[in-house]
């Protein structure tokens, strides 16, 4: 494999890493949503929350759409990246 598949692999293995990383964030806010999540020690010494459920689905969609824009634009980022044009699409041209 060419440097520049294993960068299109990279950036593909990326999104499925930022897609299972919001998963986390959305199950801990379904737990603190179903209070089944203790407050932490030092929150209840504090007498407040230090992550409001808020924190945790926003981190959890925006990972996980940021996982899908990197699935879905793998191609086009790794033509920009190694400065390729439209014209290398052509298959039989990079046989040449």
């Amino acid at each position: 494999m060419r440097p520049r598949d294993w960068f299109s692999v990279g950036v593909r293995l990326l999104g499925l890493w930022a897609i299972f990383d919001g998963s986390t964030y959305l199950l801990r806010f379904l737990a603190m949503s179903l209070a089944q999540a203790s407050r932490s020690d030092i929150a209840r010494q504090l007498d407040q929350d230090l992550y409001a459920p808020a924190y945790y689905i926003s981190f959890g969609a925006g990972a996980i759409a940021i996982g899908f824009i990197l699935l879905s634009s793998a191609e086009r980022l790794t033509k920009w990246a190694f400065k390729e044009s439209a014209e290398n699409d052509n298959p039989a041209h990079n046989r040449g």
